[in-house]
C-alpha cells in the first residue's frame, strides 16, 4: 500500500510539473506573438509617417474632358471680384507668408497684379512692390493663399478659364492633365481661387483655394492698370503686337469660306468682335458692343478689318464706349511724298480700290509699313500681318478714323 502511495504521489508530481512547464511555453509563445505585434505596427506606423502629406480633404479626380483655357497679354492687372473689391496683399506686407484677403479698390502697389506667361502657358501672379509671387501654401488645394518668394513651382502658376461674362475662374495648374498648347486645351486638375465662405462683396474675407464650382466667389474681373497709351500710334503698335501672326477671324483659325470680297460668317466682323479669343487678348476693352462699331463687316474684309484694328487701338486710347467715324480725305496718285503729305498712322491706305491697308510709318527707302489683314499672302487668308509694300503708281484714298 505504501508502495502505491509513492507511486501516485510521483505519477501526480509529474502531471502538475508537465502542466507547468506547458503553461510556461503558452504564455512564452503569448508574449512572442504579441512582440511581434507590436513590432508589425510600429514598421506601419513609421511607413505612414514617412509617407508624402496629402491633406486631409483632397480628391484627386481623374477629369478627362478638356477645356479652353485663356491667353491673356502680360502686364499689370487689378483682379476684381464682380462686386468691385480687389484681391489685396493684407497691409500692404512685404514679408513672405503675407496673407491674401479682398479689399476695397484703391489701386495702390499691393493690389497691382503683375501676370507672367511661362512657356506652358501658365501664369505666375506677382507683386513688384515685393518681389514675390501669389502661391498656395504648401501645395495645399484647401490651403490658404500667401505671397512667397517666386520660384515657380506648380504652387505658383495659374491658368485662367474665360466664363463667357467678362470673368475668368483662375485655377492653380496642380493636378491638371491632357495640356494642348497648340489648341490651348487642359483637363483643368479642379482646383481654383476662391473667396473663403462666398464673401465676395466684404471687404477683408480671406482668399483661399477651394474645389471648382464657379459661384460668384470663384469668378473675377482682370482689369489693366497699366496706363493708358498717350498716342493712337503707340495704341496702334499695341494692337499690331499682340494681333501680329494672328488669323483675325471669330475661331482664331484661317478662314477661305469667303466668296470674292464677301465674308463668310467666320469672318465676318461682328462675329470676330463677338470672339472670346479676342476679349481674352484685350482685357482692357469692357464694351464690346457691335452696335459702337460702325461699319457692315459683309463689306470687304481687309477693309473691315482694318476698321476694327483702328476700333481697338481707339479703345486702348479712350477706352469707354468708342464710336468711330470713317471719311475720305484724299483720292491720289500712291507715292511717298502723297502717303507723307496727306497720311498719318492708323489711316487706311486703299490702293487700286481693290486692297485696303493700315499705315504703320513710312520707311527711308520706296516702301511703307503696313498692317495689312486678308492679305492673301501664300494662302494665309485673315492673317493679321505686318510688312513693308512697295510703293507703286497706283491710285490711293486714305480715309480717317475719327472719334466721335
Amino acid at each position: 500500500m505504501v508502495k502505491n502511495m509513492k507511486k501516485s504521489n510521483v505519477t501526480t508530481n509529474s502531471f502538475i510539473t508537465e502542466r507547468r512547464d506547458s503553461t510556461m511555453k503558452q504564455r512564452k509563445k503569448t508574449v512572442v506573438n504579441k512582440s511581434r505585434l507590436i513590432a508589425i505596427m510600429l514598421i506601419f506606423a513609421l511607413v505612414v509617417m514617412l509617407s508624402p502629406v496629402m491633406p486631409e480633404s483632397v480628391e484627386v479626380k481623374a477629369a478627362t474632358n478638356t477645356e479652353t483655357y485663356a491667353i491673356l497679354p502680360d502686364g499689370d492687372y487689378y483682379i476684381q471680384t464682380p462686386y468691385g473689391l480687389n484681391l489685396d496683399v493684407e497691409r500692404a506686407s512685404s514679408d513672405p507668408n503675407a496673407n491674401i484677403i479682398i479689399y476695397d479698390a484703391h489701386g495702390a502697389s499691393n493690389q497691382v497684379v503683375t501676370i507672367t506667361r511661362q512657356p506652358d502657358d501658365s501664369y505666375i501672379l506677382s507683386f513688384k512692390y515685393c518681389n514675390k509671387s501669389i502661391d498656395a501654401e504648401n501645395y495645399d488645394v484647401f490651403g490658404n493663399l500667401q505671397t512667397y518668394y517666386t520660384h515657380g513651382d506648380t504652387c505658383q502658376r495659374w491658368r485662367f478659364k474665360a466664363n463667357g461674362d467678362g470673368t475668368y475662374t483662375i485655377f492653380s495648374v496642380m493636378y491638371e492633365s491632357n495640356l494642348d498648347t497648340v489648341n490651348h486645351t487642359v483637363t483643368f486638375g479642379g482646383y481654383c481661387i476662391d473667396i473663403e465662405n462666398k464673401a465676395s462683396s466684404t471687404p477683408g474675407a480671406n482668399v483661399h483655394m477651394w474645389s471648382v464650382h464657379y459661384d460668384h466667389n470663384q469668378r473675377f474681373k482682370m482689369i489693366s492698370a497699366s496706363p493708358k497709351p498717350p498716342t493712337i500710334e503707340e495704341a496702334i503698335n499695341i494692337v499690331v503686337e499682340r494681333l501680329n501672326g494672328k488669323y483675325l477671324t471669330a475661331n482664331g483659325k484661317s478662314c477661305t469660306g469667303r466668296t470674292g470680297h464677301t465674308a463668310c460668317k467666320n469672318c465676318e466682323v461682328h462675329n470676330i468682335l463677338a470672339a472670346q479669343w479676342l476679349h481674352d487678348l484685350f482685357p482692357e476693352i469692357t464694351n464690346w458692343d457691335k452696335a459702337n462699331f460702325q461699319l457692315s463687316g459683309s463689306a470687304w474684309t481687309c477693309y473691315g478689318s482694318g476698321h476694327l484694328l483702328v476700333w481697338l487701338a481707339q479703345e486702348l486710347l479712350y477706352g469707354g464706349n468708342v464710336k468711330l467715324g470713317f471719311k475720305k480725305t484724299a483720292s491720289c496718285t500712291f507715292t511717298k511724298s502723297n502717303v507723307l503729305k496727306y497720311a498719318s498712322v492708323g489711316d487706311h491706305i486703299r490702293l487700286n480700290s481693290s486692297h485696303s491697308v493700315i499705315l504703320l510709318g513710312v520707311n527711308s527707302d520706296n516702301t511703307i509699313r503696313v498692317v495689312d489683314v486678308n492679305s492673301g499672302r501664300n494662302g494665309k487668308d485673315n492673317r493679321v500681318e505686318v510688312y513693308n509694300r512697295k510703293i507703286k503708281n497706283v491710285n490711293m484714298k486714305v480715309y480717317k478714323v475719327y472719334v466721335k
